[in-house]
Order: structure tokens, then sequence, then C-alpha cells
């Protein structure tokens, strides 16, 4: 009955499950449409379905205030699959008739991205990749490869790493963060020995790490997804491989860090311990990448509606809530302190931390 009652709340509006006279009140306002899209399916689903109840834990949070607009939000499974994500956003945008977008990691981001640009709404993401946000109408909410890049080099620098190297997946983000990483590897003076990309899926990499071994290096960063980073180390342990790994967020995603204890790597901002308090009594999960991230992009989307010049009984445009939205800085959210740069960028500190006895640790700088 509550999943039922909340369901009916998410079609109706923030504030459409009270009383009869606030709900005639509510039906008075102005119609803002949210589409939703995630991987509620596939091999992201343990992602997209934490995400989905931050999503659908800060609309909750919403429907209690007394809001100028009346809010729908309507979710939309895109598998994390080129088919999919079409499906998805073609729903969302030509038959639902949303307002603005909210989406989850790179694939569907850059597909948002185009449909954003040449339709004129607002998209909000959280992925990797440095041209995902236009300062008009694409905002991407995740700490950038540069302050990462920068945060992770300067530790090996620190505790004398000279030369490493480096595995993604052959997909924009990971490729932006490589160029990111080349940059501040040359100038720390740290050797990229070797470097190699996969696609997404690939579960064998004995061959490749078989003709890596006799090429030594101090540490291996292996940015793949989790799944799939899971099975690299695996057999990297496997084959009796010591080379310690480092990498971006991944190991913080997988039920099972001991597989990844003592190894060292730098985490964007993830939501603070009540936040992660919170997504894990709601969905039995810890805090995983993005998923505070996009609780904070319903956030402030909302918030920019509700503060964006309007004419009487009309929502505000889209450009108005474009630049509403720009004037975010040093907003509280709960990854922390977020601002919304010039180019559409929402930038959040990079911190280190390590696996030990499979658990996160920050480590102090």
């Amino acid at each position: 009955m509550k999943k039922y009652l909340l369901a009916l709340c998410v079609v109706l509006g923030l504030t459409a499950c009270g009383d009869k006279a606030n709900e005639q009140a509510t039906n008075d306002k102005p119609v803002v449409k949210i589409g939703v899209s995630l991987p509620l399916s596939g091999n992201m689903a343990f992602m997209g379905n934490v995400a989905k109840e931050a999503v659908l834990m800060d609309f909750e949070k919403w429907k209690n205030k007394d809001t100028k607009y009346r809010y729908e939000l309507v979710i939309e499974d895109d598998g994390f699959e080129p088919r999919k994500i079409a499906t998805a956003g073609n729903k969302l945008i030509n038959l639902d008739h949303v307002n603005a977008i909210i989406s989850f990691l790179d694939q569907p981001a850059y597909y948002y991205f185009n449909q954003a640009t040449e339709k004129h709404f607002i998209h909000m993401t959280c992925s990797w990749g440095d041209d995902l946000s236009d300062g008009i109408y694409n905002f991407n909410n995740i700490t950038s490869h540069a302050e990462v890049a920068k945060k992770l080099v300067g530790y090996m620098k620190k505790i004398g790493v000279k030369r490493i190297g480096y595995v993604s997946q052959n997909n924009k983000g990971p490729i932006h963060l490589m160029n990111n990483m080349k940059r501040e590897l040359q100038a720390a003076g740290i050797e990229l020995v070797w470097e190699e990309t996969f696609n997404i899926g690939n579960k064998d990499y004995r061959m490749f790490l078989a003709k890596v071994e006799n090429k030594p290096v101090d540490v291996i960063m292996s940015v793949l997804l989790v799944q799939d980073l899971y099975a690299f180390t695996k057999q990297k342990n496997e084959m009796g491989i010591k080379t310690p790994l480092t990498t971006v967020d991944y190991f913080e995603d997988h039920d099972n860090k001991n597989i990844f204890n003592g190894y060292f790597y730098a985490i964007s901002s993830k939501g603070d311990e009540n936040f992660g308090k919170a997504i894990k009594e709601r969905t039995g999960s810890n805090d995983k990448a993005c998923v505070a991230n996009t609780y904070d992009n319903l956030d402030l989307l909302i918030w920019a509606y509700e503060n964006a010049k309007s004419e009487e009984g009309k929502i505000p445009t889209t450009e108005s809530v474009s630049e509403t939205l720009h004037k975010v800085k040093n907003k509280i959210g709960s990854i922390g302190k977020i601002s919304v740069m010039s180019n559409g960028h929402i930038e959040s500190p990079a911190h280190l931390r390590k696996i030990i006895d499979g658990q996160p640790v920050d480590i102090e700088e």
C-alpha cells in the first residue's frame, strides 16, 4: 500500500496526496514535468535503482513544501543501452513533453545533451565527460576530470610512483579523464608505460595481463565500470600479479571491497554521512557514484524553477531556469559545497581514500 501511494504521488505531483482543499490548490498551479532517465535494468541497474530512490527521496522532501508550481516526475528505464536510451528519450520528449530531464552516467548523458541542445530544454546529468555541459541547456554535476587528475597524480608523486600503466573503457568519459591524467603525469615526471582500452562488458583480461606483466609499473590505473573492474582485479590476483591498482570512484561501488584492500584512489564528491545513512536505510545499499549527485540535481532543478522569473500563471522559460542555475555558488548539497560554473559544469572537490579491511578510509592530506 505504501508503494502504491508513493507511485500515485509521483504521477499526480508533489502536493497531490494531501486533503481535498490542498489538492484543489495544488491542481490550480502550473505544472512542471521532469523526466528522469535511469538504468533500472541491465548491467548498471545496481546503481540506477539506488539513484531512483535518491530522486524519490528528494521529491518527497519537496512534496511537503508550499511550492509555486505542481511538479510531476516521469521516470523511464534506459537500460544503459543505446536502443533503450533512444526509446526512453523519445517517450519523455515527444510523448510526455517534459520540461526538463535528469540523466545518469555517460551513454544516456550524451544522447540527452544533443536532444537538449536541439530542442531547448534543461538537461542535468552526473557523468564523466568534459563536454557534457554547455552553460545554456546542459549541466553536469560531477567533480571535474581536471580536479580528480590533479589530486590523484599529486598523491602518486608524494608516495614515489615513477611508472604507471593505464586501463580504461572505450567511451568518452574515461578517455577525457585519460587526457587530463596524461597532462598531470607529464608535469609530475611520472612515466606512462602502457595504456589499453576495452569495450564495456569485457570480462576476460588474462591475455592482456600476460602481455603487460613483463612491462613492470608501480601502479595500474584501472578506469573500468564496476563489474568489469572486479573481473580485472580478480584475474590479476589469480595470475599472481601484485601490482597495486588505483581508480576513480569505482572501488566503493562494489559490494565486495576486500578485493581492493590496500589500494588508494580518488573519489569524486559523494553524499555526506547523513545522505549515506538515509540511502542505506531506504535501499539496503551503500551510496554509489553519482547517486547523491542525482539527488542534488533534482533538488537544484526544482529550486531553480521556484526561484526563476516567470510570467504570471506560467512556468519559467528554459532560459530563465538556466540563468537561475548559474547563480548557484557554494550551495550546500548532499555532496558538500557545489557551484555552477560559467560553462554549466557543477564543480565539487575531489578526495583521496584507501580501502582498508574492506572499508573506504579517508587519506589525510
